[in-house]
């Protein structure tokens, strides 16, 4: 990232990164998916998982869109995902 006098251009920074970004976000998704069937007993399909699904989906389209809109609906979309899923996950009862 070069700096332009003073001031950085971050939304440029992140358009060159966000194939990257997305790739190991995606990975990291996975992983989260992967691991609870490999080390422990989790079922493979439980209500966690729409939140992890919504993850894989929003790194995809993370990783073709380039445009600051788009960007932004990835990210609230997210952000309710992780919400849901903690909310599903610790404070319902089961």
């Amino acid at each position: 990232m070069q700096l332009d006098g003073e001031h950085a251009n971050l939304e440029a920074h992140f358009i060159r990164v966000r194939r990257p970004f997305f790739a190991a976000f995606f990975l990291a998704g996975l992983a989260i998916i992967v691991d609870g069937n490999i080390l422990s007993d989790e079922p493979v399909w439980h209500n966690g998982r729409y939140g992890h699904v919504t993850l894989l989906v929003a790194s995809v389209c993370g990783y073709f869109v380039s445009s600051r809109r788009g960007h932004t609906i990835i990210a609230l979309v997210v952000l309710i995902a992780l919400l849901a899923t903690a909310v599903s996950r610790f404070w319902l009862p089961r």
